[in-house]
């Protein structure tokens, strides 16, 4: 009898701008900025938003989670 190992390194950057609902996500092998396809403040089927569903969300006490001025890779 075999013993199968699944190994899992998945990892996703999430750059979102400020007043935005969508950001852009940098996902290897390609590491090429896409815009991300759902609104990070819907945490139904949305790996970021159910993570991050305690930051995204209204809290007038939090001021900002993160902060990058200048995410490489994307342009405008």
């Amino acid at each position: 009898m075999s013993t199968y190992f699944i190994k899992c390194n998945y990892a996703a950057i999430l750059y979102k701008p400020p007043g935005q609902k969508r950001g852009r996500i940098l996902i290897p092998p390609g590491a090429a900025w896409a815009v991300y396809p759902a609104d990070l403040e819907t945490a139904g089927g949305n790996s970021f938003g159910k993570a991050l569903e305690s930051v995204v969300g209204a809290h007038g006490d939090k001021k900002f989670f993160a902060y990058n001025n200048a995410a490489p890779g994307v342009v405008g």
